[in-house]
């Protein structure tokens, strides 16, 4: 039987009674947490409290994370993740990342001139998280990282200052001039140590969709927002929903990220917005020449200027004394050697992020959060310019819709760009896919932020959507243009993801996707989203079927491979990643050894994709290049054998074959495929970065080295206010012994969703657990 949860009221104390009095958690199904307050205190006192309450040990340790204190708990030489994602340093080198990178009284001083609303949202949450740890003093311990103190106002900042560098401080981290000094005894010689699984940043699987239905859009019912983050599903960036409320003042609802007070996406009474992950350059590398006789100095504009090595005592686990890191610096911003990154060459690189003590994020959200329209939500982004690395996707009750890269963006004209070019930016370029500009000259670093009418954004009446593609193309019918080089390379043709979330929305709205007559209502978006298309395989499965049918045998490592199983299943494959769908593992297999082979999509289309032509190109068909067509039969070739090796049927279900453990023990298969092949609602391990590791997620994976389509919404804005419905796929709660731990995954694996309640009638029928704090 299903255990069914008591419906709780509890009246209790808290801490310095006077500032959180009356504060409400209510929990409704599946552990959303409704917290209304009569303060901004109130509100991050009680998102604080149950968030710890729900994910006490991803607090734990991301708040030894954030402030260099790793190692203290996990030892030397722990392998640790930045932000869950695929970069990886050890604990110690990590440990003088994050006490280098942020400096605590740059941070203090800059929130003391942020609004006191901000500070008190962090000051409640510390006293949230404090206050569920007080009643609690018993609980186990945590696996690795446990709570060594209380937790402070300064804590939340620094989390807060390490989420604002998500698209910056932490992708260069593993590759920064941190080096540990082996003991005295062996002349105190500095042993670099580079991560191992350093991904280039273009590498990077932070992905999402977004998209916003107005009024000229709609077949029925009001205006429609369907969001959809592809973040991890472990650390702290897993998301988490929260309702926060004050009588008159904030009625906001959506997901947040570990250690924020208010929904960072989401919706109000007649507004609703998401974030997608955007591709301006948050990070500029300036490329300096350390000088021969004492590489220690650079120069700029012929003056010295001094390259100082820090070191930092980092204490660790089982050790008496602590060990010593080294981080080199200078006046301008942490240090990037070239051979870090693979170049010849003794050069060096300042790391200079846009982000850096960006304290007004939340201040931005808050803002975002109380709009009442788009064009409030355009005015308050352009205003403060806060949102730290994504574009804005927004729909209000009167049916406009928004879209906008109105964020920090580096002042880089194209003019600075072209005269400040770097001896390695073209090298970089292909690797780093940022922006390398000349340090030898002070003209060349950039002077500021972009301002506010360089920013680009549209309102529109129809739709806007944006799937991490260039902020160019919000519509099919739209291009927008930028000033700064900051924005990324201009024109870039959509990948495969982008260019089927603009024809899916053109063909709903021509009532030619086979969804009924035209135009969108809640539950046709559902339908749609619910497609799992795989338009990589929409357009080239059928030429590489008549391939392999042609070319039966394929001579491999000297062998002869019968390749006719996995063209057969190809051929009955329906091209979607769907549960039900039988051989999408072939496509993915033979996807993944193509890019072992550095084949990458654009060259497999016979015409590959155009910016001017988002949606006719790509166009269905196989390239006719020789070579690339011999390397896809050796591609299948390799599939089949490697399929026959590991006992997999090459029409096997999808759901078979792209599993997770439940917390029961049995499997529970997931729904979705990787971005780069055109799935739309991405889902991918962050472990299958080559051949090799794709045939062993056809065992199954571990639900913590997921990515991607973990928490969706659909939003209605009805004269009555949002009607919602949602997911979060890994739930709300990493503690075991909640009922919230992995509850959700069942639905999200049937691609269901159930109702978000948002009025005062809505959470009190469907009401598990009510506390008051007096």
């Amino acid at each position: 039987m299903k255990r069914l949860l008591p419906l709780i009221y509890i009246t209790s104390m808290a801490a310095n009674a006077s500032s959180y009095a009356n504060t409400v958690i209510e929990r409704t199904g599946h552990g959303i947490a409704h917290v209304t307050a009569n303060s901004y205190k109130g509100i991050g006192f009680g998102v604080g409290y149950a968030y710890t309450q729900d994910n006490r040990c991803v607090l734990a340790h991301r708040i030894a994370q954030v402030n260099g204190r790793l190692a203290e708990q996990v030892g030397a030489d722990k392998l640790e993740r930045m932000l869950a994602e695929a970069h990886i340093m050890p604990s110690q080198l990590m440990d003088a990342f994050f006490r280098s990178y942020f400096d605590t009284k740059t941070i203090q001083k800059n929130f003391s001139k942020e609004p006191k609303s901000v500070r008190d949202l962090a000051e409640g949450y510390a006293a949230g998280a404090n206050q569920y740890l007080k009643e609690h003093p018993k609980l186990a311990a945590c696996e690795a990282v446990n709570f060594t103190s209380k937790v402070t106002v300064d804590d939340i900042y620094r989390m807060w200052m390490a989420t604002a560098g998500l698209a910056g401080a932490e992708f260069v981290g593993p590759f920064l001039a941190i080096s540990e000094q082996t003991p005295a005894k062996a002349k105190a010689s500095v042993v670099q140590q580079k991560s191992p699984t350093a991904l280039s940043v273009k590498d990077r699987p932070i992905g999402s969709n977004a998209l916003a239905i107005g009024r000229d859009g709609l077949s029925k019912g009001g205006p429609l927002h369907l969001y959809n983050p592809h973040f991890p599903w472990a650390g702290i960036q897993r998301t988490y929903v929260v309702h926060a409320r004050i009588p008159g003042e904030l009625d906001v609802m959506g997901p947040t990220l570990g250690a924020f007070p208010l929904p960072v996406a989401g919706f109000n009474q007649s507004m609703v917005w998401g974030l997608t992950f955007s591709n301006t350059q948050r990070i500029t590398l300036m490329e300096i020449q350390p000088q021969a006789s004492d590489p220690s100095t650079y120069l700029i504009d012929g003056k010295m200027h001094k390259i100082t090595t820090k070191t930092l005592p980092i204490k660790v686990a089982g050790e008496a004394k602590p060990r010593n890191v080294n981080i080199k610096t200078t006046e301008y911003g942490l240090i990037m050697l070239a051979s870090a990154l693979g170049l010849p060459g003794t050069g060096a690189f300042i790391v200079r992020d846009v982000n850096l003590n960006n304290t007004r994020l939340v201040n931005q959200w808050l803002n975002v959060a109380k709009a009442k329209d788009v064009k409030h939500v355009k005015a308050s982004l352009e205003a403060i310019k806060g949102t730290p690395w994504s574009y804005t996707t927004a729909v209000d009750a009167k049916g406009n819709t928004l879209f906008g890269e109105l964020s920090p963006v580096p002042n880089i004209s194209s003019e600075l760009y072209k005269t400040c070019d770097s001896p390695s930016a073209a090298t970089l370029l292909a690797f780093w896919g940022g922006i390398v500009l000349d340090g030898s000259r002070a003209s060349c670093y950039p002077k500021g932020l972009l301002a506010s009418d360089q920013l680009p954004s549209v309102i529109r009446t129809d739709y806007v959507a944006n799937s991490n593609n260039n902020f160019e193309l919000p519509n099919a019918d739209v291009q927008l243009t930028g000033s700064s080089m900051g924005f990324g390379m201009p024109q870039v043709p959509l990948q495969l993801r982008p260019s089927l979330a603009l024809k899916m929305v053109e063909d709903r709205l021509a009532g030619t996707d086979g969804l009924g007559a035209a135009g969108f209502t809640a539950q046709l978006l559902k339908q749609m989203f619910d497609n799992k298309r795989n338009y990589g395989a929409e357009l080239l499965v059928d030429d590489i079927v008549k391939l392999c049918k042609a070319t039966p045998s394929v001579t491999l490592d000297g062998a002869s491979v019968d390749i006719t199983a996995v063209c057969t299943a190809l051929n009955g494959w329906d091209r979607k990643n769907s549960l039900t769908s039988r051989g999408a593992h072939v496509f993915g297999g033979l996807w993944m050894a193509l890019r072992d082979k550095g084949i990458t999509p654009e060259q497999l289309f016979a015409t590959p994709p155009a910016f001017n032509k988002p949606l006719t190109t790509p166009s269905a068909g196989l390239t006719a290049n020789v070579t690339v067509r011999s390397a896809v039969l050796t591609a299948l070739a390799r599939v089949s054998k490697a399929l026959q090796t590991a006992g997999v049927a090459p029409d096997a279900l999808w759901g078979d074959v792209h599993f997770v453990i439940g917390k029961d023990g049995k499997k529970v298969g997931i729904p979705g495929g990787p971005a780069n092949q055109g799935t739309y609602d991405a889902m991918l391990s962050l472990n299958m970065l080559s051949f090799d590791s794709w045939l062993a997620t056809l065992k199954g994976f571990s639900v913590s080295e997921l990515t991607g389509s973990g928490y969706t919404h659909i939003v209605e804005l009805t004269p009555k206010g949002p009607k919602a419905m949602g997911i979060l796929g890994f739930s709300q709660a990493t503690e075991k012994t909640s009922p919230w731990y992995f509850d959700q995954l069942a639905l999200f694996s049937a691609s269901k969703m159930f109702k978000f309640p948002y009025t005062t009638e809505e959470i009190k029928t469907d009401l598990k657990s009510r506390r008051v704090f007096k």
